[in-house]
């Protein structure tokens, strides 16, 4: 069985080669010089969207601000985008191509949540770019090893890189330009360190002043004083059940249904409170009756268990207190002297109904585990993978893919997800009914003839060097064990000679004895179950029979390899459809 599974990882680990080898293929075939025009890239970034002091929407408050908003905005997109067009005109490079950084939050102190950067780095490493244009070098990168990496990567593959807003083009092959570079990122490192601790100090200040500072809770907005108060948003319930996000004094269509943001959270609490139910059971009646939730950008979402918790787990926030911390973190039993240190007058539902949340929640609350108590978490091979075909139809119908959902793992069942209103009867099914699908699947799969006979002619001659190396490993454990052999018989007879002191002796016996002990322990590799390489890509031609004799921990690795994703309907207990890796299809016999 062990070594099944070490010819299974090692088959999964040629697979991951296979990855590797073909992004590598396909940026290697791309080198400078090899391209009949380079390109000119562009590239904006805006970190945090920054205020104008006047506006007229009451709802607009829940906007960060930033350090100094009462100035207006000189990084924003349009401005960026206009002196990065015009720098490209000045410098004769024709129109850029540009990628933008600039839906919510994109720091450049790291490239996290950045793929528009990505992908121009991307190009850059591919030898594809001539000119690099950003409106200053913070737009890049806030952090000055990054800068000087992309200085490397600018110098190595021979790009331009020119500062649209102060209209440089910087020479990066003198000194004084590459001090220059540095420089500005060192100020702008500063920046942003700088503009951490006053947000925070800020933050400090705002709490002690009863004053939240993240995104308001659901069914609030943040007044001008930085207190809460009842949310306008919503969305309208259209006939066709899609859901449109608006103010309630407008309706889209005559027959449309108004579902404020506000009213739902008080139904989650009213249920809660007084039905008696919990968290998937209240939100598969908001849903029914058309209750939706609300993303980060206030368009509207299904409602699911989670977000039943975040409101009841809310309750303290509804009351005005601000509290540090994660609400699921909270323990419950300590919930009426929470409740007794509420601030008078800045609820912002009605207490009575906040206190018999925080009553009803505290008389189901039970004492979590200790720490390191729970069991590992169990492998489900498909997790993050199956998705559910009557969701994903309804997403396709509404052309929404928020509405696509995955299904969960629990109990070695896979599961759909909980509190989302779906047409589907069957919620679960029995991980083994659906791993006999997808082995059916595999089944189908092949890899080309010819692609497995040069794996197989290299896997030969991989297993030919390992044999010579495993013979000449034991060779040379087997020579040193005779040599300290002998040394340790020479050692006794010069004792017993008089040619050695004690003190001298009994050192170097135990040195000696010590090494001898340690090169009999070690196993001779003779001895070693030897997993051919070229036996493993036997199982290549196989994925059907590979699926089958893997560990769970070892499916789901193969999983992830091999698919994008799977729609699978519980009803019919059946694979609707599947994509493969991008980087797999050309690897692949065609049907």
């Amino acid at each position: 069985m062990n070594r099944i599974h070490a010819a299974v990882s090692m088959v999964l680990n040629l697979l991951v080669v296979g990855f590797v080898s073909s992004r590598w293929v396909m940026r290697t075939s791309a080198k400078p010089g090899k391209h009949d025009s380079r390109l000119v890239l562009g590239y904006i970034r805006q970190s945090v969207t920054r205020l104008v002091t006047e506006h007229t929407d009451p709802e607009a408050a829940h906007v960060l601000e930033t350090l100094d908003d009462k100035q207006p905005d000189m990084n924003s997109p349009d401005r960026q985008r206009a002196n990065i067009l015009a720098a490209a005109q000045r410098f004769g490079l024709g129109v850029p191509q540009i990628f933008e950084d600039a839906d919510g939050h994109k720091s450049g102190a790291s490239t996290t949540n950045r793929p528009g950067w990505l992908a121009v780095e991307n190009h850059i490493k591919r030898g594809e770019v001539e000119a690099l244009i950003v409106n200053d070098l913070s737009r890049a990168h806030r952090k000055g090893w990054r800068i000087g990496q992309l200085i490397e990567w600018l110098e190595k593959y021979d790009v331009r890189l020119i500062l649209a807003a102060p209209d440089r083009e910087i020479d990066l092959g003198t000194l004084m330009g590459r001090m220059f570079l540095m420089f500005i990122a060192m100020v702008d490192e500063y920046y942003v360190l700088d503009a951490s601790l006053r947000q925070k100090d800020n933050v400090a200040r705002r709490r002690a002043q009863g004053k939240t500072s993240a995104m308001p809770p659901f069914g609030t907005v943040r007044r001008g004083d930085g207190y809460l108060s009842p949310s306008r948003r919503g969305a309208w319930l259209l006939a066709d059940g899609r859901h449109v996000a608006g103010a309630r004094a407008e309706p889209p269509a005559p027959d449309a249904i108004w579902r404020g943001y506000h009213e739902c959270a008080r139904r989650i609490l009213k249920l809660y409170a007084e039905s008696g139910l919990g968290y998937e059971r209240i939100a598969y009646r908001l849903s029914a009756d058309g209750w939706v939730f609300r993303t980060k950008q206030h368009q509207p979402r299904p409602l699911d268990r989670d977000d039943v918790r975040r409101v009841i787990a809310d309750w303290p926030v509804y009351t005005g207190l601000v509290l540090v911390g994660r609400a699921k973190d909270r323990q419950a039993l300590g919930n009426m002297s929470l409740l007794a240190s509420a601030p008078s007058g800045r609820n912002v539902f009605k207490l009575q109904l906040l206190k018999r949340v925080a009553e009803v929640q505290e008389r189901r609350a039970h004492q979590r585990r200790g720490d390191g108590s729970v069991a590992t978490a169990f492998p489900y091979p498909l997790v993050r993978l199956l998705y559910c075909a009557h969701c994903d139809q309804q997403a396709v119908k509404l052309n929404d893919p928020k509405l696509r959902k995955r299904l969960t793992g629990t109990k070695e069942r896979y599961r759909h997800a909980e509190g989302i209103r779906c047409t589907c009867h069957v919620r679960s099914l029995p991980m083994e009914i659906v791993h006999a699908n997808v082995q059916s699947v595999l089944s189908t799969l092949r890899f080309r003839a010819d692609l497995l006979t040069v794996m197989r002619d290299l896997a030969q001659h991989v297993d030919e060097v390992e044999l010579s190396n495993r013979d000449d490993q034991e060779a040379q454990r087997r020579v040193s064990l005779r040599r300290l052999q002998r040394r340790l018989a020479n050692l006794h007879g010069d004792y017993e000679e008089g040619e050695l002191e004690r003190v001298n002796y009994e050192g170097r016996l135990q040195d000696m004895t010590a090494k001898v002990i340690a090169l009999q322990a070690q196993v001779s590799t003779e001895a070693v179950p030897k997993v051919s390489l070229l036996r493993s890509i036997d199982y290549l031609s196989d994925l059907r029979h590979l699926w089958q004799i893997a560990s769970d921990t070892e499916r789901q690795t193969l999983a992830r390899l091999l698919f994008e994703d799977i729609v699978y309907d519980l009803d019919e207990q059946r694979i609707v459809s599947y994509r493969l890796k991008a980087w797999l299809t050309p690897l692949l016999d065609k049907p």
